[in-house]
């Protein structure tokens, strides 16, 4: 904005130009951006809309929002779906996506709405709210071979050595990455769907209490959807199946 004054003294005509910014683009910058204002969490906009479900999230479980905020985020799926209903066919998006903190909580959701930005926030949401902790071997890698089904998909991971690295399908590895495994290689025979994926491979990664083996309908028959699998074998059982101790070795 241009505004001319005047100068009495000498009787010149002289101007000066003045800018008017706005708050939100200097917010971050030596700024306070705590409650209402501008370009903080109390401001519109998807950063305000994700800090808010930051804050919730930390309200219903034990982590912080720091911890929250720095999770490892993979959306492995996004497409759209159709409802039908008396109205006809109701189109919404549907997202699925892998959360963990690289330290062996690992997690996965699955969400819908009509955008696919609000589905895949919401799909994370459920993701932090169902982590379950992996059991790692040398916090690199699993302890044994585990083999997983679900549908028409198996799973197969095996542990591998100190700078192996991920040799694993992509929708594994970013369930590895997540969970803070470095050394594994897998392989999956039959259907390569994502979700069967995904959910074979957290069911052995995180079975045991989480997914209890044969759980059953209460009528003597097996939960076809609901049994996650057997998980994978911890050390002591892999002991007793061998029928010697493991130990490790000191390097």
């Amino acid at each position: 904005m241009y505004r001319d004054t005047y100068d009495s003294a000498t009787g010149a005509l002289r101007s000066r130009l003045i800018f008017f910014n706005e708050s939100p683009i200097f917010a971050g910058f030596g700024e306070s951006t705590d409650g209402g204002a501008p370009g903080g969490a109390g401001g519109g906009g998807s950063d305000g809309m994700e800090q808010e479900s930051v804050k919730a999230l930390a309200n219903v479980t034990p982590l912080s929002t720091s911890e929250i905020s720095k999770m490892h985020r993979h959306v492995l799926l996004v497409r759209r779906v159709v409802t039908m209903r008396t109205k006809g066919k109701l189109a919404s998006m549907y997202a699925l996506v892998v959360a963990g903190n690289g330290r062996g909580l690992v997690g996965f959701g699955e969400g819908k709405d009509d955008n696919a930005g609000k589905a895949a926030r919401k799909a994370f949401n459920e993701a932090v709210k169902n982590l379950g902790y992996v059991k790692r071997w040398e916090a690199r890698t699993i302890e044994g071979e585990a083999k997983g089904k679900w549908s028409a998909t198996e799973v197969v991971l095996r542990p591998r050595p100190t700078g192996f690295g991920l040799r694993v399908p992509p929708v594994i590895h970013a369930i590895a990455r997540s969970a803070g495994l470095s050394d594994l290689s897998a392989s999956i025979r039959g259907s390569s769907n994502p979700v069967n994926v995904v959910k074979a491979t957290i069911g052995l990664l995180c079975g045991g209490v989480a997914a209890p083996p044969g759980l059953g309908d209460g009528m003597g028959g097996s939960l076809r959807r609901g049994d996650r699998g057997r998980g994978m074998r911890e050390r002591d059982e892999i002991s007793r199946a061998r029928g010697r101790r493991i130990e490790e070795v000191l390097r």
